[in-house]
C-alpha cells in the first residue's frame, strides 16, 4: 500500500478545510498508518490528536448487533421473535405482532428515523433508551414489517430496549460490560454531552439547525447540543480509532461470540434496494474498488465516520471526522484504490 499517496491526499483535504479528524489503517490488527488534522475544539483552538474521542454515529449499531446475537447464543432470544414478546405494551399493533428481531436489525420493520419533530420537542428529556420510544411509537409505519426497506434509527432503539428487558440491565451498562470491557476499550463511552470532557471532538457542521439542508456560505457551527444526550443503541458513542481497532481484533478472535455466530451476523442477511451494500446484523457488507468489506459508516451534522474490515486482504480502515459527510467515505474510497 502506498501510504505516501494517502498522506498527500489527506494533506490536500486538510489544507482545503475539508477534513478534520483521524485516520488509522491497520494490517493484521497492527497500525501501519496514522494521520491527524484539524481541531477538536475550534473555539479554544484545541487540536485533534491520535487519542481524541470522536462521535462515531451509526458505527455504534455494530455493538447492538453483537449484543443481540450474544443473547441468541445464550438462548434468551431468537432472531425470529416478535417485538411483542418482549414489549407487550408497545402501542403500534403491526410492530408488536408482525415485526421480528430480524426486521429491526435489517431495517425492514417499517420504522423510520428518531430525528423528527417530536425529537426536537422532547430532546431535553431524552436521557435513557426507554425515553426515546415516545419519539416514534405513535408515528405511522412507512410500510408493513417485512414488506420494504428503510434505514431506521428507531428500530435500533427498540433493539436496545429489548436488551434492557431481557437482561434487566441498563443498555449502556450492558454494552460496556459485555463489549467494551471484554475488548479492553477504555476510551469509548456514552458520554453525557452536557458535561465537559477532555479530549473530545466537537462536531462542526454546515447544516442548518435540526436540518439536513446545508448552508455552505456560513461558517461551520458547533453541533454538539443537537446530538442525543449520551448516544443511543443506534450509535452516538465517542471513541478513539484505537478502541475501534480493539473491537475489530476482539470480534475476529471470537471474544464476543462463537465463530459461527460472528460469521452469521457479518454475512448478508438482507438485500438493500438501490444500495451498494447488503445488511448483516449491525454490520453492512459491500464491495469497494474490487475489495470485499465488512463494516459500518456513520454521519450526522458534523460527523463523518468509516469502519471497514477488509475480507480479501488483512486491512482495517478507520476514519473519524468531525466535519460533515461524505469526507470519510471519500477517504475510504481513495484508500481502497491503494490497498492491494
Amino acid at each position: 500500500m502506498d501510504t505516501t499517496k494517502l498522506k498527500l491526499f489527506l494533506d490536500e483535504k486538510a489544507k482545503e478545510d475539508k477534513f478534520s479528524g483521524v485516520v488509522l489503517i491497520a494490517k493484521d490488527f497492527e497500525p501501519i498508518f496514522e494521520y491527524v488534522a484539524g481541531f477538536a475544539n475550534q473555539e479554544l483552538q484545541i487540536k485533534n490528536n491520535l487519542d481524541t474521542k470522536f462521535n462515531i454515529a451509526s458505527i455504534g449499531k455494530m455493538f447492538t448487533g453483537v449484543a443481540i446475537a450474544k443473547l441468541v447464543e445464550e438462548k434468551l432470544l431468537n432472531f425470529d421473535d416478535k417485538v411483542g414478546k418482549y414489549l407487550p405494551d408497545y402501542p403500534n399493533k403491526s410492530i408488536k405482532e408482525k415485526a421480528t428481531i430480524h426486521n429491526l436489525l435489517t431495517h425492514t420493520s417499517g420504522l423510520g428515523t428518531i430525528f423528527n419533530k417530536k425529537y426536537i420537542e422532547l430532546e431535553n428529556s431524552l436521557k435513557e433508551v426507554k425515553d426515546y420510544l415516545e419519539v416514534f411509537q405513535d408515528e405511522p409505519l412507512l410500510f408493513e414489517p417485512g414488506e420494504g426497506y428503510q434505514y431506521s434509527s428507531a428500530a435500533y432503539i427498540l433493539l436496545g430496549r429489548i436488551i434492557e428487558v431481557i437482561t434487566n440491565k441498563n443498555y449502556f451498562d450492558y454494552i460496556k460490560k459485555n463489549i467494551f470491557n471484554v475488548a479492553g476499550m477504555e476510551d469509548i463511552g456514552y458520554f453525557e454531552i452536557d458535561k465537559s470532557l477532555p479530549n473530545l471532538a466537537n462536531p462542526y457542521t454546515h447544516r442548518k439547525v435540526f436540518s439536513k439542508e446545508m448552508d455552505l456560505k456560513s461558517p461551520r457551527r458547533n453541533n454538539l447540543s443537537e446530538l442525543p444526550f449520551k448516544g443511543v443503541p443506534g450509535g452516538g458513542e465517542f471513541s478513539t480509532v484505537y478502541d475501534l481497532l480493539k473491537f475489530a481484533k476482539s470480534l475476529w478472535e471470537f471474544k464476543f461470540l462463537s465463530k459461527d455466530m460472528t460469521e452469521f451476523i457479518t454475512s448478508p442477511r438482507q438485500d438493500t434496494p438501490k444500495s451498494q451494500f447488503k445488511n448483516g446484523y449491525g454490520f453492512y457488507i459491500l464491495e469497494m474498488e474490487g475489495h470485499k468489506i465488512i463494516g459500518r459508516e456513520g454521519g450526522l451534522g458534523g460527523i463523518s465516520t468509516i469502519f471497514h474490515m477488509y475480507q480479501d486482504v488483512p486491512f482495517i480502515v478507520i476514519v473519524l471526522c468531525n466535519f460533515d459527510e461524505p469526507i470519510a467515505k471519500d477517504i475510504a474510497i481513495f484508500t481502497a484504490k491503494l490497498i492491494s
